[in-house]
């Protein structure tokens, strides 16, 4: 299996986020870090499945989030006319 591997730009485009972003929410560990490569001095680059997993888990949080929120609505009190 061959690991692909993205840089910043490619990654900022498929979850349209920025540099700044992307590089701030991996030191924080909000994001994967990017790849030791040292053949490759001043690149960072990440492996494509893990910025996919990230992208995987974000999208099953919010549609969490969006059905526990459409389970605790406010249920109308006003008697049917």
């Amino acid at each position: 299996m061959n690991t692909r591997l993205l840089n910043w730009r490619q990654i900022g485009e498929r979850i349209n986020r920025s540099r700044s972003w992307i590089f701030q929410a991996a030191r924080e560990g909000r994001f994967p870090p990017p790849l030791d490569c040292p053949d490759l001095p001043g690149r960072a680059l990440w492996e494509e499945i893990s910025v996919q997993s990230w992208l995987d888990q974000q999208v099953a949080a919010a549609k969490a989030r969006a059905e526990a929120k459409a389970h605790t609505a406010p249920v109308d009190a006003r008697p049917a006319a």
